[in-house]
């Protein structure tokens, strides 16, 4: 993993190891477990998606409504932060 220019990857195990070794990466979290909650502190190079779905969120609401677009539009501004 730290070879990687950048890591992207949901709120799981191989997203907190890259998080715990400063690889720059992109969290993906689901609306039960937003960004502001649980992604690693203190790092200027984590940039994250939270799940679009504000209320009404269940553990069946699926990741998927995370657009391509979205997480494309984080790479590019992760790939230009120094």
């Amino acid at each position: 993993m730290n070879e990687l220019h950048l890591f992207i990857g949901l709120d799981s195990g191989p997203t907190h190891i890259a998080g715990a070794l400063d690889v720059p990466l992109i969290g993906l979290y689901h609306c039960l477990t937003p960004s502001r909650v649980i992604k690693p502190l203190g790092r200027t190079d984590v940039h994250v998606v939270d799940h679009p779905v504000a209320q009404g969120c269940s553990p069946e609401t699926p990741m998927s409504d995370i657009s391509v677009d979205t997480v494309w539009r984080k790479v590019l501004e992760a790939l230009r932060t120094p």
